[in-house]
């Protein structure tokens, strides 16, 4: 069970480190403007359709620098990339321990397998010893019926 919650874990950290990487590239690479009545962010197209004026209240838009924000969240995927470096050793551990269990389940199977098989080939041998006494017995018997006559 906590295996199981360890691995949603882990895959959903994957998942918002992809994110934040997807968010990073986009801010790096495009340039974006900002309202500062509203506070809203545009992208670029967005504000050349609207001639680089905010479509809610009119004032004009200005250029924002993400540099800031880049910082953030480059730092947000270091934290994020510690986390999952934690939970995949937890997650590790977890699957070591599973190991020896079935290692140990798997032993003690194969010694009840042994011992049943010795069981049943002791039972086999005294079934057949008894079948060699009833046919010791059988030509013992003839051979003395043999004799008498």
């Amino acid at each position: 069970m906590v295996y199981l919650f360890l691995d949603f874990k882990f895959r959903q950290e994957l998942c918002k480190i992809e994110s934040l990487k997807e968010k990073a590239t986009r801010k790096k690479a495009g340039k974006f403007f900002y309202c500062a009545n509203c506070h809203i962010e545009y992208e670029e197209e967005d504000s050349l359709v609207h001639n680089y004026t905010c479509p809610e209240c009119g004032e004009s838009l200005s250029l924002k620098d993400n540099s800031e924000e880049i910082r953030q969240t480059d730092k947000d995927i270091e934290k994020l990339r510690e986390v999952l470096v934690e939970v995949n050793s937890e997650i590790e551990v977890i699957e070591a321990k599973d190991q020896k269990t079935r290692n140990r389940k798997m032993k003690a199977e194969q010694r009840k397998k042994t011992k049943e098989r010795a069981a049943r080939k002791k039972e086999r041998e005294k079934i057949a010893n008894k079948e060699k006494k009833k046919i010791v017995a059988k030509k013992s018997k003839k051979k003395i019926k043999k004799g008498k006559k």
